[in-house]
């Protein structure tokens, strides 16, 4: 039997179906607007309910778009908006749900680099101290974003293996996550031109912002990616800086946003860029831009202050009384003190310290009204949680991450070997800050920092599979 107008019922099949989805989401708009109208659904309750069918429909059909939207949105805005870390994790479970189901599998080996990470958390999670409630509260938020930090890698992972992220998308997309976080926390710390002038160019004293390191830490990382991705491959196999005026421009713009934060570590960190950048490039010319920040820098009086503050009362006085650094040695040798070694005190046992009982004052390492005392080295803070498993776990993870990032490097393929340069100094930036500081603890930090690592892990996953698949043809 000849069925009559095939194409016509396939057409009316595809109208009727177009129309029951706009009305279904025709439905579902107005029953929000009933909701929000009648003060049955909050503002938050209203964005999220606003936001959940787009984002299905985004892991479903276009997964990189959440990771971008995630790296080019500050934090602050999706805390305004009152979207936790944890409810972040949820598109991610989406987007991993439907690779899972697309590959077959998710492969978590040791190649991916996040193996460490999901053991750490599971000690973690079984491994509680027992403390009040304040600080167990502040231990499962801190908890609840490794999580999400772990989740957000492993996403990015899968997209980068199954190559449907860009690089080049998510160059853009941190550059302008790191410019915006960055604004965010100059609003919230009440800067203004007036105040900075009177703080930095004035006779020094010695008071900055509460969101100093943050703001710098970013901006070192800024000035990594936006500098490094104007390195182009040359036809003789080297690597060359090619730069373009708005390029240059957005470079200047972390440059000098990392020199007046007036933090140590973004100087290093800045310094490392540079470094690296003339070693993949071999254009040795670029170490005088080094000489040249240290001259203007040196020519504004608060600078020399920051520099050179732990030995302006003498050194003898500073090795005498060991507060050398920033005060840490001090801070890191109290927490040694209380460490229980070999299997540490428990997670959560950190924010159950104040200062009070460390060191016989209440504003000393402090961030904000805060009562807890920050560890300052993310090293250190898994060795007093977790002991020597959880360091190890630790540098296991950072050994593994290193070694992708050299291989990556010495790959053949200039598209694998950029990755790495590009990332390398972003890399370099976060080690620092997590040997020396809270990165951590810094989430505008550390969504990029894992982000990228899922992103340099996925890429060499995607070029080994690649080989692999090339090989199998040419036996064939």
């Amino acid at each position: 039997m000849i069925r009559p107008f095939p194409q016509a019922t396939h057409q009316s099949r595809r109208r009727f179906e177009s129309t029951m989805i706009v009305l279904l989401l025709a439905a579902y708009a107005a029953a929000l607007s009933v909701g929000y109208v009648t003060s049955a659904l909050t503002d938050t309750q209203t964005w999220m309910l606003t936001l959940a069918p787009w984002v299905v429909v985004a892991a479903a059909l276009r997964p990189q778009l959440i990771l971008l939207v995630i790296l080019a949105l500050p934090p602050g805005l999706f805390a305004w908006l009152g979207i936790r870390p944890t409810l972040l994790a949820l598109p991610l479970i989406l987007v991993l749900a439907g690779r899972l189901v697309l590959a077959g599998r998710i492969h978590l080996d040791l190649r991916t680099g996040l193996l460490p990470l999901v053991i750490l958390f599971l000690v973690a999670y079984f491994n509680r101290a027992p403390v009040g409630p304040e600080a167990s509260a502040f231990a499962a938020g801190v908890l609840g974003s490794f999580l999400y930090f772990i989740l957000l890698a492993g996403t990015a992972y899968a997209l980068a293996r199954d190559g449907i992220v860009k690089v080049r998308d998510v160059e853009i997309a941190l550059i302008c996550g790191l410019l915006a976080t960055a604004g965010v926390l100059i609003v919230l710390s009440g800067f203004s031109v007036s105040t900075w002038r009177a703080l930095y160019f004035g006779e020094g004293t010695g008071t900055f912002s509460y969101f100093r390191a943050h703001f710098g830490v970013l901006m070192a990382m800024g000035f990594s990616v936006a500098t490094l991705r104007q390195v182009r491959p040359t036809r003789a196999g080297r690597w060359t800086v090619r730069t373009t005026p708005g390029g240059m421009l957005v470079s200047a713009i972390f440059l000098v946003g990392a020199a007046v934060s007036f933090t140590r570590a973004a100087w290093l960190a800045v310094t490392l860029v540079i470094l690296w950048m003339a070693i993949q490039t071999r254009r040795w010319a670029i170490l005088l831009l080094i000489a040249a920040l240290a001259l203007v820098l040196s020519r504004i009086p608060v600078a020399e202050e920051r520099a050179f503050a732990d030995v302006s009362g003498g050194v003898e006085q500073a090795f005498v009384s060991g507060d050398l650094g920033s005060g840490r040695i001090g801070l890191w040798r109290r927490l040694l003190e209380r460490t229980d070694l070999p299997l540490g005190n428990g997670f959560g046992y950190m924010w159950s310290l104040t200062p009070q009982q460390l060191f016989g004052s209440s504003d000393v390492f402090v961030a904000g009204s805060t009562s807890f005392v920050f560890p300052h080295s993310d090293f250190l803070f898994w060795l007093v949680e977790l002991g020597i498993v959880g360091l190890v776990l630790y540098i296991l993870f950072w050994s593994q991450l290193l070694m992708i990032l050299t291989r990556l490097r010495r790959s053949a393929d200039h598209g694998s070997a950029r990755v790495a340069i590009v990332f390398g100094g972003m890399i370099l930036t976060v080690l620092l800050v997590e040997i020396l500081d809270n990165a951590l603890f810094m989430r505008g930090v550390s969504e990029r920092f894992f982000a990228v690592v899922g992103i340099l892990a996925g890429t060499y996953a995607h070029g080994g599979r690649t080989s692999t698949a090339s090989a199998v043809e040419t036996r064939t």
